[in-house]
Parts: structure tokens; C-alpha cells; sequence
């Protein structure tokens, strides 16, 4: 069951992930910094990694506790079979059994961490997407400010001229 968890997990980040890295960066205008108009990543994709990060979190816990618990279950029976001199091959087969689990949930453990680390790996790179889009966006506005304290400029130099031009 966690194994299925971890895919689901890792098919979710892999649908982000392909998103992320397949998205056009940059317009086809031809501009010292050109503007990402067709970039089709959003803030909401973030939240959305940001959320599935929280999730590969929950399952390093669980699996986490999960080996502590099966540790601590092979070793009250591994008691158990010392204390009463046990030479029933049952409790060989359950030592045997949490020993295969307890490896299970090792792997597990770290497939999760490579897991966490991706998902660690594409936020970084989706967040700068995200500040590069709103930098070109900065840009733009900071040329039409430009823009327009000129045209204001213009416009109050005109209007000294006809002030100038009535009196």
C-alpha cells in the first residue's frame, strides 16, 4: 500500500515537473528582455508543487514510523522467543518476516527522499520561472512609466508653448 502511495506521489510530481519543463520561457519578440506572454506557468502551480512536496513529507513520517514501529515489534518477539526458549518455527518466520518489511520499508524511505529532493529541485526552478516572468513584467511597466512621463513631458512643454504664444 505505501509503495502504491509513493507512486501516486510520483506521478503527480512527474505531471508538474513536465509541465514546468516544458513551458516556453520567452516570446518570440526580439527585445533585450523579452517578455514571457506565452509562458503557461502559474502561481497556482507552485501551490500546487508546494502541496505535493507536503504530501512526500506525510510519507517520510509514516514510513519513518512505520520502520520504528516494525523494529520494535521484531525486537519484543526476538524477547519473547529468547525468554521462553522458543523453538517454534513460527517465530522464526515472524522475525524473518519483519526483517523483510523493515527492508521494504527502508527502500521505500529512500525512493521518498530522491522523491522530496525532485520536488525540492523543480520548486526552485518553478519559482524562478515565476520571478523571471514578473521581472519582465517590471521591465514593461518601468518602459511604459518611461513612456509616459515623456508623452507628460511633451504635453507640458506644448502647453508652455501656447501659454506663451496667447500672452
Amino acid at each position: 500500500m505505501n509503495a502504491l502511495l509513493v507512486g501516486r506521489v510520483c506521478t503527480k510530481l512527474k505531471q508538474k515537473s513536465d509541465s514546468v519543463l516544458l513551458s516556453k520561457v520567452q516570446s518570440t519578440e526580439e527585445n533585450p528582455f523579452p517578455v514571457a506572454r506565452d509562458t503557461t506557468i502559474k502561481f497556482l502551480d507552485r501551490q500546487r508543487l508546494t502541496h505535493l512536496e507536503d504530501k512526500i513529507l506525510d510519507l517520510i513520517t509514516i514510513l519513518e514510523s512505520l520502520f520504528n514501529t516494525l523494529s520494535s515489534l521484531k525486537r519484543q518477539c526476538l524477547i519473547h522467543c529468547v525468554q521462553k526458549d522458543c523453538e517454534n518455527y513460527r517465530c522464526d518466520a515472524i522475525v524473518e518476516e519483519l526483517g523483510v518489511q523493515m527492508h521494504d520499508a527502508e527502500i521505500l524511505m529512500k525512493k521518498v527522499d530522491v522523491l522530496y529532493k525532485r520536488s525540492q529541485a523543480k520548486a526552485r526552478l518553478l519559482s524562478d520561472l515565476l520571478e523571471y516572468d514578473n521581472a519582465q513584467v517590471a521591465h514593461l511597466n518601468s518602459r511604459s512609466l518611461s513612456g509616459l512621463t515623456k508623452e507628460s513631458k511633451d504635453e507640458n512643454f506644448k502647453m508652455r508653448l501656447l501659454t506663451v504664444i496667447d500672452i
